[in-house]
């Protein structure tokens, strides 16, 4: 019994159709450097802009991506960030890796159409070319060519030996600002160097990330020393990090006087806050035993963008019955309207069964602008009852002859009314009132016998009538022919 069952199950799970996959689209459609505006050298970092749009067979899940140029080499400055449309809706999610950006789409793309919208986001130069196009990758392997500002990549830009304490901050790669401090070794005097740093709050310092070398003076280079020539201090033997009360405030202390003839570099890195926001700017201050007091900023640069699409609608219908016949339509009846519009894929058709109770019936997710037509059956006959033509009413709503036409607004649903007039059926003609036939004339009576004195002639009556008759005419010859003669003789 139980083989039987694995077995079933067996046989069920190959019935099982297949989870959707998540598709790659090619909706990247250009990429812009738009910082800097001019010449662009080695570890510089570039801000670009790009466009993307989806079509609108896209699903929730699926995903868009661009990958940076590999020769020359551009890294990714990292971040995450969500596509929002101008109502806070979100569109997608992206992330910022070191070799490229990739965005999945939210289900907004199930209630929209020509979703769409715009990107930007950050990478460092760190090779060198003349060249002064790059191209980058979309996910489905198409190439877009982009300009590089400048006509290529140069070297490293010099900068001239630290004669005072100096400053800088630069956003990282992997979404933190490292932060370098330059000091001339024969502005820490003391036989325990101390510089305190103070930055701004929501930073917070990484700990692991503090780390103190220095370089001779005559190896400087333009800063573009040997890495060999940089001798690292040791944390705990060489120097002493107390972390302040803040998580943004810290103090180092060397535990030797430093040499006058070396630079002392400071370097540590800072945690963007969770909201920093594209343009913010984060200050740092240092200050220490006979340094000046020196402040840099950073303005973040974090990634972002945004999306938005055409919002689809649809169209409801109710059922309105009116005029003297409406009481006699069953509670439960039902009535068929037949509806359609164009799609990008072909025609759509469907039918909505009304009740007769009013309650409304609906069709969504309809591409703004489609025009939908309406039509309904002939209502089924009704005793009693007689339909008259249905009228199809609502904003926006158009009469034909069919039925009627109307056109989806993006995020709203058309309501249409579709009112049903009655009249009662005429009462059949009663019968008229049967008229009586005449009675069928009676056979003649016979004449009574004769007297029994009387002989019996043997004729019937008709032969008495015509002797009456004779003699009456014989009386009156008789007479006339003797009236004739009295005449001659006078």
């Amino acid at each position: 019994m139980a083989s039987s069952a694995v077995a079933l199950l067996a046989l069920v799970g190959l019935a099982v159709p297949p989870t959707a996959q998540a598709a790659e689209l090619d909706a990247i459609t250009a990429v812009t450097v738009v910082e800097p505006t001019g010449d662009i050298h080695l570890y510089d970092t570039l801000r670009l802009e790009a466009t993307w749009a989806v079509p609108d067979s896209a699903q929730p899940g699926d995903t868009f991506s661009l990958a940076f140029p590999a020769t020359p080499r551009f890294v990714g400055v990292a971040a995450t960030f969500p596509l929002r449309d101008p109502a806070g809706a979100t569109v997608g999610t992206c992330t910022v890796a070191a070799t490229a950006i990739a965005c999945t789409l939210s289900d907004y793309v199930l209630t929209h159409d020509n979703v769409h919208g715009t990107l930007f986001f950050q990478m460092k130069a760190e090779e060198t070319t003349e060249e002064d196009t790059v191209t980058f990758t979309t996910g489905d392997g198409g190439p877009i060519t982009v300009e590089i500002p400048g006509g290529g990549v140069g070297p490293q830009r010099p900068e001239p030996v630290p004669t005072d304490a100096t400053k800088s901050g630069v956003q990282t790669t992997d979404g933190t600002i490292e932060w370098y401090i330059w000091v001339p070794g024969r502005l820490l005097g003391g036989e325990r160097p101390t510089l305190t740093d103070t930055a701004t709050p929501g930073l917070n310092l990484l700990p692991d990330t503090v780390a103190i070398g220095s370089v001779a003076t005559d190896a400087w280079a333009g800063g573009l020393f040997d890495p060999a020539d940089f001798h690292p201090l040791a944390a705990g033997s060489d120097f002493v990090l107390t972390p302040g009360d803040a998580g943004s405030s810290f103090t180092v202390e060397l535990t030797a006087p430093a040499q006058a003839d070396r630079l002392y570099r400071l370097s540590y890195q800072t945690a963007l806050p969770a909201d920093a926001h594209n343009g913010q700017v984060f200050a740092n201050t240092v200050s220490g035993s006979s340094v000046t007091t020196t402040t840099a900023t950073v303005s973040a640069s974090v990634a972002g963008g945004d999306g938005e699409g055409d919002g689809r609608g649809g169209f409801s219908v109710a059922k309105r019955i009116v005029g003297e016949g409406a009481p006699l339509v069953p509670a439960d009846a039902t009535f068929a309207v037949d509806y359609s519009y164009p799609t990008a894929d072909g025609a759509v058709v469907g039918t909505l069964m009304l009740p007769a109770d009013g309650t409304a019936r609906q069709v969504t997710q309809i591409p703004a602008g489609a025009v939908v037509t309406l039509s309904e059956h002939t209502a089924e006959a009704v005793p009693g009852v007689v339909w008259g033509r249905p009228q199809f009413r609502g904003a926006g709503v158009t009469t034909t002859e069919e039925g009627a036409r109307l056109t989806i607004g993006a995020g709203s649903v058309v309501a249409v009314e579709l009112t049903n007039p009655t009249t009662l059926s005429p009462p059949s003609p009663s019968t008229p009132p049967t008229t009586a036939e005449p009675p069928s004339p009676s056979e003649p009576t016979p004449p009574p016998a004769p007297p029994a004195g009387l002989a019996s002639t043997g004729g019937d009556i008709s032969g008495l009538f015509g002797l009456t008759a004779g003699a009456v005419l014989a009386l009156a010859t008789g007479v006339v022919l003797r009236r004739r003669a009295g005449t001659r003789r006078g």
